[in-house]
């Protein structure tokens, strides 16, 4: 069964035959696999990607990626839909050490402090965010500090929203700069809205 994968406001699709994007989404395709998922989709905001294509941009900083559970990807999956999503949110906070979802204003104070501890090249799991209305659909934050061989640093917030989507697992993430304890309620509220978008396009 197709599922529809609609662009995201602003974003442009990566493309494997582009001489720039094959060797990244390659790259991407392989780190992945390695955790169970599958890469289906890679954008990333048009005027960044311009840009990086055109060599005068070292990295971007706002990008989204589509991705699927391998586990489910041949065969319906054997529970129902909140079970599966609640197992992906007690996993996440398994990873961020948290016992159970916290509130956004929980999840901004562990992303401050995560920002000022954690090392060069290391992503913190902050946890999953808690969005009552919408049970089907787990939300989790992450930070991460990373830098590109032109010796750029980064600090990212990315939001990953896992849904069923047609009897499958999907997993959307979003990446923005982090720039403070906002940057994860703004991303939260963005990728609400990508969800929205998608359950619209699969319906």
């Amino acid at each position: 069964m197709t599922i529809a994968l609609p662009s995201l406001p602003g974003h442009c699709e990566m493309d494997v035959v582009h001489a720039s994007d094959a060797p990244l989404i390659a790259r991407l395709h392989a780190s992945v696999q390695k955790t169970g998922q599958r890469l289906l989709l890679l954008s990333a905001d048009c005027k960044e990607l311009k840009e990086w294509r055109d060599g005068k941009k070292p990295a971007f900083t706002h990008m989204a990626e589509y991705q699927t559970a391998l586990a489910f990807e041949h065969a319906r999956p054997p529970d129902d839909a909140e079970k599966i999503i609640k197992a992906f949110c007690d996993q996440m906070n398994t990873m961020a050490n948290e016992s159970a979802a916290a509130s956004i204003t929980i999840i901004q104070d562990c992303g401050e402090q995560a920002v000022k501890l954690i090392r060069m090249n290391e992503m913190k799991f902050l946890g999953a965010v808690p969005v009552p209305d919408e049970p089907q659909v787990c939300y989790a934050a992450t930070v991460h500090k990373f830098t590109v061989e032109a010796g750029n640093e980064y600090t990212q917030g990315t939001i990953i929203a896992t849904m069923l989507l047609k009897g499958k697992v999907l997993l959307c993430y979003l990446f923005a700069p982090y720039v403070g304890r906002e940057t994860l309620t703004q991303l939260l509220a963005k990728q609400r809205a990508n969800v929205r978008q998608l359950q619209r396009a699969n319906r």
